[in-house]
């Protein structure tokens, strides 16, 4: 198999497989990501700390390859989607799986780009744009998102001096298929 997935006879990408090492996923180094996160952010003007948090609530480490339900695999630090694979490598025709998985630095400032694109696509509004990156079922978004917010919310708090000042003590968000109830005010 090629760098990313194969077409079938309808020009449609096949499902990416990861491979088979015997390389268990390895925490990033604090310095490698905090360079990195500071230089993608500032670059693609967005907040680091949004960035930082996203990374977070990820959870991936370098070579990270994680299964989803529907087939595909979240890759590397930042867990980029490898049904995300062509179009990234239309603007990006060096960075592979591999790099996605492998390099750290290049991971970071793929899914800051990445980030950037959804808020973009919506129009400037962070948090739907954080949402997407993560999926785009409502339910899925809802509980993401909400737990993003609880991690942002701590990470700006330590940056501020206030940790453990103030927290949201409401229950976690329920779901109904239209709205989401229990939001802290």
């Amino acid at each position: 198999m090629g760098e990313y997935p194969e077409r079938n006879s309808s020009g449609d990408y096949l499902v990416f497989i990861p491979p088979v090492d015997d390389v268990k996923p390895i925490p990033v180094p604090v310095e490698i990501y905090t360079q990195c996160i500071t230089d993608a952010s500032r670059f693609f003007g967005i907040d680091a700390e949004l960035v930082f948090t996203l990374f977070d609530n990820e959870g991936g480490k370098v070579g990270t390859f994680s299964r989803n339900k529907n087939g595909t695999y979240d890759i590397g630090p930042m867990q980029i989607n490898s049904s995300n694979l062509p179009e990234i490598r239309d603007h990006f025709p060096s960075v592979t799986w591999r790099v996605l998985a492998y390099d750290a630095c290049a991971s970071f400032w793929v899914g800051t780009w990445w980030l950037y694109r959804k808020i973009v696509d919506r129009k400037g509004n962070v948090f739907e744009g954080i949402a997407d990156y993560n999926s785009k079922t409502p339910k899925v978004r809802a509980t993401y998102i909400f737990n993003f917010m609880i991690k942002y919310n701590r990470r700006i708090q330590r940056r501020n001096g206030m940790d453990e000042l103030y927290q949201w003590t409401q229950p976690k968000p329920q779901y109904n298929g239209h709205i989401v109830k229990n939001l802290p005010e």
